[in-house]
């Protein structure tokens, strides 16, 4: 099989388009992470959770933590309509709410985007029961409303509060 050199420059030409808008889309990536809202993502998080029943809080309450790194390389993740600006895990224990978060082995993930000044978290994102954190950011804290749909049982929402450490 004989294999013109025309079409090795047309092939040469075609990746080197594709690689140079790739770049541009990873720099604009990276100038974005730059800004001060999404550079504050990274680092360590304080999270308080309380489950509510029927629009009531119910008392039940949670502490835990989440470590966040900004997503340099532009991963996708599932659960989001936008590619997340960071991502990490998640040390909680909600056994007091009497439900569990995503799949009982494996790492336990999170991911973060930032839209204005909305953060939106998922806790086990693309597990069977992942949970989603959607709250307003004021300086160094961020609260609001949390839920989980799970296929089998009851839904579960309650209010949360993220603290950075």
């Amino acid at each position: 099989m004989h294999v013109s050199p025309r079409w090795y420059s047309s092939l040469t030409i075609m990746l080197t388009i594709g690689a140079a808008g790739c770049r541009r889309d990873l720099t604009a990536w990276r100038a974005a992470l730059a800004t001060p809202a999404v550079q504050h993502l990274a680092g360590s998080w304080q999270v308080d959770m309380t489950v509510a029943t029927a629009g009531a809080d119910s008392g039940r309450h949670v502490t835990g933590s989440i470590a966040l790194t900004l997503n340099e390389e532009m991963l996708a993740a599932p659960g989001l309509d936008s590619t997340p600006e960071a991502f990490g895990t998640y040390d909680l224990d909600i056994t007091p709410f009497a439900f569990a978060i995503g799949n009982a082995s494996g790492v336990p993930t999170v991911v973060a985007a930032l839209s204005g000044d909305t953060l939106r978290l998922i806790l086990a994102p693309g597990s069977s029961a992942p949970a989603m954190l959607r709250g307003a950011v004021q300086g160094d804290s961020v609260s609001g409303r949390w839920s989980v749909h799970q296929r089998a049982g009851p839904d579960a929402l309650g209010n949360f509060v993220l603290r950075h450490r």
